[in-house]
């Protein structure tokens, strides 16, 4: 009997409790979620940013950063750590939003696992109003004041992004600025290889990165930090005078301020015999007047000497290629190292003129000899892709002391313009084709007279010193790359 009147009773119960307690506990548990999940909103975001938050896979390490594109001039990044406010403030916001949404998965998995006692719940089915309202307020609660911190995040960070990215455009512009004015590269006299930039090495004690593009961006404005905690400068010039200097194609040490300083490379051809290689070294030396050790330094491939302050600061590297790739069949693909400059000094053999063996009672030499280094100098330029035009060609006569006693009207050293009394003469003794070929494919060419006798050019000789036509080339293009 008691058990038929509960059962009669429970609908009138239940509605009771439905009408006066369930629905206005419903109700207020509709807000107290709202609370709750801004709450857990907020406190993911303050784990995020405080970095108490596992989340490994969304920290934004040196060398986890995507893949640059095309137009970069090195194809992947620096092992440095990325700008906190565009790497790794949208990685936090997402595991900041991911991480009470975990969480409560996690009950609400839990609690599908104790679906088996719900029968045991059944009596008080009407009191689940009040965990759905909570629960309904809860999610809202989290999903509206997670997305509305990001936007406001995002919103208020908009600012310092755009003044970060506004301060590394004028950093990299006046960085690029200064090197343009200088005429800076890096050019290895090892490998022989030539870029824009240096690649520095890490200053850290047991750091053994190599830092290929070290211009303000996003792994650093003013300084950037190295994947072993080193900070290092950012800006090329200021980098120079606190890294070492390094090679990018094969790490080897460069000269000192590389990349602050200028950088002029001047590419020798000649034939076989000509006199280049002596005419390398003896400008070489001319260009170093100073009293301490000339700082010259001999590879297989240039000669390089640092400049001393009777001119501008820097590094001359003098290209000498091997005289043999200059003969008719030799690989053309040998000779790449006249495409990375545009000043150029092509060693004539005079004693290949054919109007001078013939004054010197020698047999006549093949008329192509004297012009086949000229025209693997151009044909090499056009399949590098270079543009002669925007090239400087200085002619050098060479041998002069073997062969101008047979030419006395010829006297270069003390005329008011050497290069127009020495291409006269070329044009007498019909090397014509080779002048017109030169001026017509050369931006700007001038023509030299250089002997080996020494003593002959210290007495007021008729031709010039063997550091003359370098002095010319060095006067040009002082601004800019000097890639053609």
């Amino acid at each position: 009997m008691i058990v038929v009147l509960a059962f009669l009773a429970y609908p009138w119960v239940a509605w009771l409790l439905l009408a006066y307690a369930i629905t206005p506990l419903a109700l207020l548990a509709v807000p107290v979620g709202l609370l709750t999940g801004g709450g857990f909103a907020i406190w993911g975001y303050a784990l995020a940013f405080t970095g108490s938050l596992d989340h490994d896979a969304g920290v934004a390490k040196p060398g986890t950063l995507p893949a640059r594109s095309r137009s970069a001039a090195y194809p992947v990044w620096d092992p440095a750590w990325p700008l906190y406010s565009f790497r790794q403030l949208d990685r936090d916001i997402v595991a900041a939003l991911q991480r009470p949404i975990r969480v409560l998965w996690h009950h609400l998995r839990n609690l599908r696992a104790e679906r088996h006692r719900a029968i045991s719940l059944l009596p008080w089915a009407p009191a689940v109003f009040i965990p759905a309202g909570f629960c309904l307020g809860l999610v809202a609660g989290l999903v509206v004041t997670g997305l509305a911190t990001a936007i406001v995040l995002e919103i208020v960070l908009l600012v310092p992004r755009l003044l970060t990215l506004a301060v590394t455009g004028a950093l990299r512009a006046w960085d690029a600025g200064l090197r343009w004015w200088r005429g800076t590269a890096a050019t290895c006299t090892g490998c022989g290889w030539v870029a824009v930039l240096p690649a520095f090495a890490c200053a850290g004690d047991q750091c053994r990165s190599v830092h290929a593009d070290l211009r303000p961006g996003l792994l650093g404005v003013w300084s950037r930090r190295c994947g072993c905690g080193t900070r290092l400068p950012t800006t090329i010039t200021r980098a120079t005078r606190a890294l070492r200097p390094v090679c990018v194609h094969c790490t080897e040490s460069l000269p000192r301020l590389t990349g602050a300083v200028a950088d002029a490379r001047i590419a020798v051809s000649g034939g076989p015999g000509a006199g280049k290689s002596w005419l390398v070294r003896a400008g070489a030396g001319g260009l170093w007047t100073g009293t301490p050790v000339p700082a010259v330094q001999e590879s297989l491939l240039c000669v390089s000497v640092r400049r001393n302050s009777a001119g501008p600061a820097g590094v001359v590297h003098l290209l000498d290629l091997e005289s043999g790739l200059f003969e008719p069949g030799a690989e053309n693909a040998a000779r790449w190292a006249l495409g990375t400059t545009r000043r150029h000094l092509l060693v004539l053999d005079g004693m290949l003129i054919p109007e001078v063996r013939h004054r010197a009672g020698l047999s006549t030499a093949d008329p192509l000899a004297l012009e086949i280094p000229y025209l693997s100098l151009v044909g090499t330029l056009h399949a590098a892709g270079a543009r002669a035009k925007a090239c400087s060609l200085a002619v050098v006569v060479s041998k002069a002391d073997l062969w101008s006693a047979d030419f006395g009207e010829l006297n270069a050293r003390g005329a008011a313009d050497p290069s127009a009394v020495v291409r006269s003469w070329l044009r007498t003794v019909r090397v014509d084709n080779l002048i017109r070929a030169a001026e017509r494919d050369f931006g700007a060419v001038r023509y030299f007279l250089t002997g080996r006798d020494d003593e002959a050019v210290r007495a007021g000789g008729r031709w010039s010193h063997a550091g003359a036509p370098i002095e010319w080339l060095l006067a040009r293009h002082p601004h800019g790359s000097s890639r053609p």
